[in-house]
């Protein structure tokens, strides 16, 4: 084993013996993110207008989307059609008031109303971080894969004796005078 990886370990046995665990002995560090689920009628949180190729709208967005490629008229405005929309209180009233407010559009062949949810999850290829430290860098340095909702999450390594082996062995050791 080289000095370097010697100096290596003992920082890293260092920084797990101090860092803040969270309530967890020996902790896995993780990457916690968030997207939006389509749900069943009835089960979202909001409304999203997908069209035919799969880009997605906010209602909100959605109404300045339609209202700039679709309302030829000079008699509406954008704010009464967004606050139209926004009022919508379920599915039918929704997609009403988008039949009616873009007529000339045929809506139901170009685009659908679905509900979603935001929920999270444990982003792939991110758990196995040693260190909080570590995983926040990793975070920092890679926030282009991830939304804006992302945070560092830990899990439990209960009942996991290789990995509380190891980490035992890297906290318990003398690194400097192995």
């Amino acid at each position: 084993m080289t000095q370097e990886d010697k100096e290596f370990f003992a920082e890293l046995a260092q920084e797990l013996r101090t860092q803040d665990n969270c309530g967890y002995l020996n902790p896995i560090w993780c990457i916690m993110d968030k997207k939006w689920v389509v749900k069943p009628e009835g089960c979202g949180d909001e409304y999203r207008v997908v069209d035919c190729d799969g880009e997605e709208w906010t209602l909100s967005d959605f109404a300045d989307y339609a209202f700039d490629c679709f309302s030829h008229r000079g008699d509406i405005s954008l704010n009464d059609v967004k606050e139209e929309i926004m009022s919508c209180t379920d599915n039918e009233d929704l997609r009403s008031t988008l039949e009616n407010r873009f007529k000339e559009v045929n809506f139901y062949e170009k685009y659908r109303i679905v509900e979603v949810s935001l929920e999270e999850f444990i982003a792939p290829d991110t758990t196995g971080f040693l260190t909080m430290k570590s995983a926040k860098e990793h975070l920092c340095l890679n926030s282009y894969h991830y939304s804006p909702y992302a945070k560092v999450y830990v899990l439990s390594a209960w009942r996991n004796p290789v990995y509380e082996r190891v980490i035992e062995i890297i906290k318990n050791t003398n690194w400097e005078e192995e």
